[in-house]
C-alpha cells in the first residue's frame, strides 16, 4: 500500500514562492468555562488558505489623534501594520485602506470609483445582532487629560508626538500600493471582496472597541453581512475606559478583556505573523 505523506515547506524567499503557496492560520477562539481561573478556555484551530482568498481591512489609521497617549501608540502600530501588509501584499493578499471621512481627499479616489463602477454593487444583506463589547470607549488617561475635540492635534506620524494637522488622509507610515483598494463605503467593500472571491477578511486598526467594531465596514457589520472575519489581535488598539482605569484596571488588562470577549462571542483572532509567512503544502 502506498503511504501518503504531507510535506510542508516554509517559504522565506518570495522569488521561490509557488503559485499554490498557502497561509497557515492559527485561529484563536475562547469558550466560557467557570472552572478556568479567568473564565475562558482557549482553542486554536489551524487552517490553510490561498493568499488570493484573503483581504486585510485597515480601519481608521489616521495621521493624528486628539489624545496624546493614543497618538503615540498609533505611531508604533502604523509602522507594524505597514510591515505586515507589505509582506502580505507580496504574497497576493488584497489590502483595503479604510480611513473613514478622508477618502475624498485622495485625487485617485475618483479614478478608483470609476473602476469600482464596473463591478456590480450588491445589496447589503440584513445584519444580525451580535453581543456588544464589555469595555466602553471613553478615551483618555493622560495627565493632564487631553481635550476631546475635532482638532486632532497630536501627530501619529512622528515620535515624540508633535502638533499636527487634522484628518485629511491615512497615516503616511502606511504605504498604499496601486493595486490596493481605498474605500470607506460598506457597499463598495462588500461588493469588491465578493467580486474578488475573498473567503476570509482580517481587520486591524483603531480603536477595537469603537471604530473597528462599529464602522459600516467594521467587525459588527461584516459579521452581520455573513462575512468570515477575524481580528488581527496584535494590530489593534483600544480606547480605554476611564472609569475602569480609575479602578486600576489598566490598558493591557482592558485590551485583554475585549479580545477574550471577541474570541468567545464574535469571531476568531490571529497573530499577524500568520499573514507574512507562506507555506508550500504537497501531498504524496
Amino acid at each position: 500500500m502506498k503511504k501518503k505523506f504531507l510535506y510542508i515547506f516554509f517559504l522565506t524567499n518570495l522569488s521561490v514562492t509557488a503559485n499554490n503557496a498557502s497561509l497557515m492560520l492559527h485561529l484563536k477562539t475562547c469558550t466560557s468555562d467557570s472552572l478556568i481561573r479567568d473564565g475562558y478556555r482557549e482553542n486554536i484551530t489551524v487552517e490553510t488558505i490561498a493568499p488570493s482568498k484573503v483581504a486585510i481591512i485597515i480601519c481608521d489609521m489616521w495621521p493624528a489623534h486628539w489624545c496624546k497617549d493614543t497618538a503615540e501608540r498609533c505611531y508604533f502600530l502604523a509602522k507594524k501594520i505597514n510591515n505586515v501588509i507589505t509582506k502580505a501584499r507580496d504574497h497576493g493578499v488584497l489590502i483595503i485602506h479604510a480611513p473613514a471621512e478622508t477618502v475624498n481627499c485622495y485625487p485617485n479616489y475618483i479614478k478608483q470609483r470609476q473602476i469600482l463602477n464596473g463591478i456590480p454593487l450588491l445589496n447589503l444583506p440584513k445584519r444580525n445582532f451580535i453581543p456588544k463589547l464589555p469595555i466602553r470607549s471613553t478615551g483618555c488617561v493622560c495627565v493632564p487629560r487631553c481635550v476631546h475635540s475635532d482638532t486632532y492635534s497630536w501627530s501619529c506620524e512622528q515620535f515624540p508626538t508633535t502638533i499636527a494637522g487634522g484628518l485629511c488622509r491615512e497615516n503616511l507610515l502606511i504605504q498604499m500600493a496601486d493595486n490596493d483598494l481605498l474605500a470607506e463605503n460598506a457597499t463598495e467593500i462588500y461588493s469588491f471582496i465578493k467580486y474578488k472571491g475573498v473567503e476570509k477578511v482580517f481587520i486591524c486598526g483603531v480603536s477595537l472597541n469603537a471604530c473597528v467594531m462599529h464602522r459600516p465596514f467594521g467587525i459588527e457589520a461584516l459579521l452581520g453581512y455573513g462575512i468570515n472575519v477575524c481580528v488581527i489581535r496584535d494590530l489593534v488598539e483600544i480606547s480605554i475606559d476611564e472609569d475602569l482605569y480609575e479602578m486600576e484596571i489598566g490598558f493591557t488588562e482592558q485590551r485583554c478583556i475585549n479580545l477574550k470577549w471577541i474570541e468567545t462571542y464574535w469571531c476568531p483572532t490571529i497573530d499577524s505573523k500568520d499573514l507574512v509567512n507562506t507555506y508550500y503544502i504537497k501531498n504524496e
